[in-house]
């Protein structure tokens, strides 16, 4: 987006169509782009990361134009320093945010506002947390799933990851399970998704667009994991291709209700949807033209499902 906002659209909504509503300005607290967007449908709430900003902020999920947050967590004692991912876990009342500056995760509890202490951090060097992106909490597991982008300029390499912590962990613990390696095909993770129904880690990785000059251009695509996979563990379906119009995805959402996965395309500026029980493309496929990504425009916050 060419400034700070987020934009509502109608679940159905198809093609170049104008938003329900808007929110931006100043008041907002909105920083250059939102990586992490949680709809709260539970409160009515929607939880955006504000990088720029070192905030997390909150509105009501009706809110629009140029209006301030209900709450902002945002000050020296929050540890905020360029947050990325946002996930609410309602179970437990918390907030988690992935936290690029510092290397870490953070836990809030869900009212906080202000300048205020995290009720618990992730940090230090045992828990392999080089670039941190997208996570959700797993309230039923007491699981947190962090994506982790890596360091491939780093010498040793540090590889991009899927790293699940247990839900109360603190301070420097090592992950008690890790997806890594050249099989799971991780290239740029970023947002991440918990398919609770059918126990799945579901993954938009952006791959390497054509801006990164280090890299030949690699297609992103949506990638699905069983939620206890570990190791070298290559995805179980994944989509992507020409046909599913994907090329660099950095957001996806699960809408459970309507049978639907979204996806973020940055390179396109595009959100499509598919049907949950998709089974990927590749570059050879050719499946029924019935399988065609639908794309369906931005969706709306009408169901509980995170947003971009």
């Amino acid at each position: 987006m060419s400034h700070p906002r987020l934009a509502v659209f109608a679940r159905k909504a198809k093609g170049q169509v104008a938003p329900l509503r808007i929110l931006e300005g100043q008041r907002t607290g909105l920083s250059r782009s939102s990586h992490g967007v949680f709809l709260d449908a539970a409160n009515n709430e929607v939880v955006a990361s504000s990088p720029l900003g070192g905030a997390i902020v909150v509105y009501g999920r009706e809110q629009k134009g140029n209006t301030s947050p209900i709450r902002m967590i945002q000050g020296s004692l929050t540890h905020l320093n360029s947050p990325q991912g946002v996930a609410v876990d309602n179970t437990n009342h918390e907030v988690v945010v992935s936290n690029d500056g510092r290397l870490s995760i953070l836990v809030f509890d869900r009212l906080a506002n202000g300048n205020v202490a995290p009720l618990r951090e992730i940090i230090g060097p045992a828990t392999g947390i080089t670039t941190p992106e997208g996570i959700v909490v797993d309230p039923v597991h007491d699981e947190i799933i962090l994506a982790d982008e890596g360091d491939p300029e780093a010498n040793p390499v540090v590889p991009p990851s899927l790293r699940i912590f247990r839900r109360t962990d603190s301070g420097n613990v090592t992950p008690f399970r890790v997806i890594t390696g050249p099989s799971t095909g991780l290239i740029r993770p970023r947002q991440l998704q918990l398919d609770t129904e059918r126990d799945e880690l579901v993954l938009a990785d952006r791959g390497l667009p054509q801006e990164f000059i280090y890299a030949p251009e690699t297609q992103g695509y949506i990638g699905f994991w069983n939620r206890t996979d570990s190791g070298d563990q290559p995805p179980t379906r994944i989509i992507r291709g020409p046909r599913s119009q994907l090329s660099s995805p950095r957001a996806v959402y699960i809408d459970m209700e309507n049978d639907e996965i979204g996806a973020g395309d940055t390179t396109s500026h595009s959100i499509m949807v598919y049907r949950r029980d998709f089974d990927g493309f590749d570059d050879r496929d050719d499946r029924d033209d019935d399988h065609e990504a639908r794309d369906r425009g931005h969706r709306d916050h009408d169901h509980d499902r995170r947003g971009f």
